[in-house]
């Protein structure tokens, strides 16, 4: 059995690709925020807790199709919690193809 990318993204999950639309009234960037529906796969790559603060922290990676259009801004909504870009994403290049395969993002999760 070949196992392709369509075997490996199984989890449903929406994009939240944000556009800067201006300044509120203290000079803070706001954003119009667009929701695409999408299919990845996510992975716990650590966690951390600050027992003073009550902050649990949990950074993951995603991997996503090679057409998602993320910035290092955007997020990613799945199973009722949001996970923030940390950074740009990356395309993973296939040399064979040539082209992007998928692409790879670290994303976090804070509460």
């Amino acid at each position: 059995m070949t196992v392709t990318l369509d075997h490996l993204l199984t989890r449903p999950a929406t994009l939240l690709l944000r556009t800067r639309s201006g300044e509120d009234a203290l000079g803070d960037p706001t954003y119009e925020t667009a929701s695409i529906p999408v299919v990845c796969e996510l992975q716990q790559t650590s966690s951390s807790e600050d027992h003073e603060g009550g902050l649990q922290l949990t950074r993951y990676r995603v991997w996503l199709p090679a057409d998602a259009p993320l910035e290092g801004w955007d997020a990613l909504e799945l199973d009722g919690a949001v996970y923030e870009l940390d950074g740009d994403p990356n395309p993973v290049w296939h040399p064979p193809t040539r082209s992007v395969h998928h692409v790879e993002a670290a994303v976090s999760r804070a509460r």
